[in-house]
C-alpha cells in the first residue's frame, strides 16, 4: 500500500497548537458523576479559543456547555500578574481556559473566570451570569484563581494582591466582594494569596490560598520580594511598544542570590454572610494566625499545603537545596507546628501531588497517603496520626 506524503510547512511547525495536539483538556466529572466536562477548541482544530463541552455519561452525547461571551476570547485586558501565571502554567489558550464545579453533590453549578470577571452557570447549557464585576472593587486588575468553598456557598479569589470572598448567589450587577487580607496592595514586591515565581515555575504550585473543609477559614501565603533587586526586560520586535509597555521590571531570584520571604497565615471569616448580603463591609479585616514552622534556616520553600481531617493544616516544606522535605501539622489556632515526616536525600527531593486524606476509623486519629522515593523508587505509604 502506498501512503501519500504531505509536505510540512514552516507555518505548520511554528503554529499553536501544534498539529495533532488539539485534544480535550481539564477533564472532570460533575459532583454526581453524570457529566464529564472538558475544554476543547471552538471551530477550527488550529484555534486557540477554548469552549467548555460536556459528555453525558448515560447517553454518550457530547454537547456545548459554555462559550465565552463577547470579547471573552482575548488576553487584551488581563493583568500582568495573570498573564505571567498563565505562561508558567503553559496555558496559551483563550476564551474559557478554566472552570470549577460547585462541590456539593447534587449541584451542576459551574464557575468561570473570564477577562478578570467571574461568571456562574446555574445548570449546564444555561446562560452565563455575572457573579463578580472586577470594576466593583475600584482596584486594579481582575479576579485571579476563583475557588468555591467546600460547601458551595462562597467564592474566594485574589484581586490586586489581596484576598477577597463573595457569595455564590447571583445578584444583578454582580456580588459585592469582602476583603480578607491587607498589607500587600500598594507595596512593591508583596502579595497575599498568590504563589511566587519560584513556586510556580520550579514546584508546579500555582495556588496561594486554600479553603478549610468546613468553609470557615482560609489559609494563604504571604510573599515578600521587596529585598530582591529588580531586573529589567526590554521588549523588542517589529511592533515595539512605547512608554511603560516597552519594558517589564521583575524581582528575579537569581541562583545563589536572595529568595522571596514567605509565611503562611490562616484567617477566619467573621460575619462575612452579613456583610455580603448587606452589600457592605462592616467588619474589620481579620487578623491572621501565622504558622510558626520553627525552622532555623528560613530560606525554605512551601511546596504543598493540605487541610487535614482534624481541621489542622498540613504543610510540606523543602530546604533551599531541595535535599530535605518536612511534613508539618500546624495548629490553626496557635500557629504551632509538629513534625510528622522528615526525609533527606543527598542528591534531590522531588515534589509530587500524591498526598491524599483517607477516612479514619477513629475520631482521635487521621490517615493520609504519602508519596516517597526514600527506597530509590516512588512508593505510596499509608500514614496514621493519632492525637494524644
Amino acid at each position: 500500500m502506498t501512503v501519500a506524503r504531505e509536505l510540512i510547512s514552516l507555518e505548520d511547525v511554528a503554529k499553536m497548537p501544534a498539529p495533532g495536539l488539539c485534544t480535550p483538556a481539564s477533564v472532570s466529572f460533575s459532583p454526581d458523576g453524570r457529566i464529564v466536562a472538558f475544554l476543547h477548541a471552538s471551530g477550527s482544530q488550529s484555534s486557540l479559543s477554548r469552549q467548555l463541552y460536556a459528555l453525558d455519561v448515560a447517553s454518550r452525547r457530547v454537547y456545548l456547555l459554555a462559550a465565552p461571551p463577547d470579547q471573552g476570547n482575548t488576553e487584551g485586558n488581563l493583568s500582568l500578574v495573570e498573564k505571567l501565571r498563565r505562561e508558567r502554567q503553559r496555558q496559551m489558550g483563550v476564551g474559557i481556559t478554566s472552570y470549577a464545579w460547585n462541590p456539593t453533590p447534587l449541584s451542576h453549578r459551574l464557575l468561570y473566570p473570564l477577562q478578570g470577571n467571574i461568571y456562574l452557570q446555574e445548570q449546564p447549557g444555561a446562560e452565563l451570569k455575572l457573579l463578580f464585576d472586577k470594576k466593583s472593587t475600584c482596584v486594579a486588575g481582575g479576579a485571579i484563581d476563583p475557588q468555591f468553598s467546600p460547601d458551595g456557598r462562597w467564592v474566594a479569589f485574589v484581586q490586586d494582591k489581596e484576598l477577597y470572598v463573595i457569595s455564590s448567589q447571583v445578584t444583578e450587577g454582580g456580588q459585592q466582594a469582602v476583603q480578607l487580607t491587607q498589607g500587600a496592595r500598594g507595596v512593591d514586591g508583596k502579595s497575599n494569596g498568590l504563589a511566587c515565581f519560584l513556586t510556580q515555575e520550579e514546584l508546579s504550585r500555582f495556588r496561594g490560598f486554600w479553603w478549610s473543609p468546613d468553609s470557615t477559614r482560609l489559609a494563604f501565603e504571604e510573599i515578600d520580594e521587596s529585598h530582591i533587586p529588580k531586573f529589567r526586560i526590554m521588549h523588542s520586535g517589529s511592533s515595539v511598544p512605547t512608554g511603560d509597555a516597552a519594558q517589564e521590571d521583575h524581582r528575579y531570584p537569581f541562583a545563589g542570590a536572595a529568595n522571596p520571604k514567605r509565611r503562611l497565615g490562616v484567617i477566619r471569616l467573621p460575619h462575612v454572610e452579613y456583610d455580603l448580603h448587606s452589600q457592605k463591609q462592616s467588619h474589620a479585616i481579620p487578623t491572621p494566625v501565622w504558622m510558626d514552622f520553627a525552622i532555623e534556616d528560613m530560606d525554605y520553600y512551601i511546596s504543598r499545603v493540605n487541610w487535614l481531617p482534624d481541621q489542622s493544616l498540613g504543610v510540606q516544606i523543602f530546604n533551599r537545596l531541595q535535599t530535605e522535605v518536612t511534613f508539618l501539622r500546624t495548629d490553626v489556632h496557635t500557629g504551632r507546628a509538629t513534625t510528622l515526616i522528615h526525609e533527606t536525600n543527598s542528591v534531590w527531593q522531588n515534589a509530587n501531588y500524591l498526598f491524599r486524606n483517607i477516612e479514619a476509623e477513629s475520631k482521635n486519629a487521621f490517615r493520609f497517603l504519602w508519596g516517597s522515593e526514600r527506597s530509590g523508587f516512588m512508593h505510596l505509604y499509608l500514614k496514621i496520626y493519632a492525637s494524644k
